[in-house]
């Protein structure tokens, strides 16, 4: 948290897997975000993420395009249950880019 990437926007993500077996939204997936750019205050969104999410989020802050119908990877192209494509709930609005680049 003392470097420079941080401090410029940089994003600290400690996320584990640990959903016994299951994999559907009774069983969680914990996920910290510590950034500069987050909600703050000790915010617990409501939202159903999925692993796409992060690699969703990710494509978009990156915005980086992948060879596929949607320019997403795998899953990152399809919601949760309740919409829910990216991490944008968790940061302050504007942070996650709403979109990649088109393909070409």
């Amino acid at each position: 948290m003392k470097s420079q990437a941080y401090k410029d926007g940089g994003v600290i993500v400690i996320w584990w897997d640990e959903s016994e077996g299951a994999d559907d939204f009774d069983h969680t997936i914990g996920e910290i975000i510590i950034s500069p750019l987050a909600k703050g205050n000790a915010f617990a969104s409501s939202k159903d993420y999925t692993h796409s999410s992060d690699l969703n989020t990710l494509q978009k802050i990156f915005q980086l395009t992948a060879s596929t119908s949607t320019g997403f990877l795998n899953d990152a192209a399809n919601p949760s249950p309740d919409g829910t494509f990216d991490l944008s709930d968790l940061f302050q609005a504007g942070v996650i880019p709403p979109t990649i680049p088109p393909i070409d």
